[in-house]
């Protein structure tokens, strides 16, 4: 029993010791996060295609809703045939006018692509630097 009772005697003043010795570290102060950007569509994008010769033009707007810039801001348009599609069989993209922007700001897109389809089904992605 008197081992047990010096052994642990022994830890609890290495505990306490480490615990009480000042490492010279100063305590640091939380950062706030650094601004992103969040951008986001202003609405559905017009969607206008041509069944004779097969051109879709796709036009809208982007802004930036958060508090960061966002550079090179880029819309990719994905296209399926049925609106059960996982996999699109074309794309086409577009980087804004301006292609960076402020917090608050918006930017257009115009895209127009050649599809040779009657119904289009449609999905997005809004990429940036």
């Amino acid at each position: 029993m008197r081992k047990k009772l010096l052994a642990l005697g022994l830890l609890l003043m290495l505990f306490l010791s480490s615990s009480c010795s000042d490492s010279g570290s100063t305590p640091s102060t939380p950062t706030a996060p650094p601004p992103q950007a969040n951008c986001v569509l202003t609405k559905d994008p017009l969607i206008v295609g041509d069944i004779l010769s097969g051109y879709w033009s796709i036009s809208g707007s982007v802004k930036n809703i958060g508090d960061g810039v966002a550079r090179n801001v880029k819309i990719t348009f994905y296209f399926y045939y049925n609106q059960t599609d996982t996999v699109p069989f074309a794309s086409a993209f577009s980087y804004t006018t301006p292609s960076t922007l402020q917090p608050g700001q918006e930017g257009t897109y115009y895209i127009v692509k050649q599809i040779w389809v009657s119904t289009l089904y449609w999905d997005y992605k809004i990429t940036w630097d």
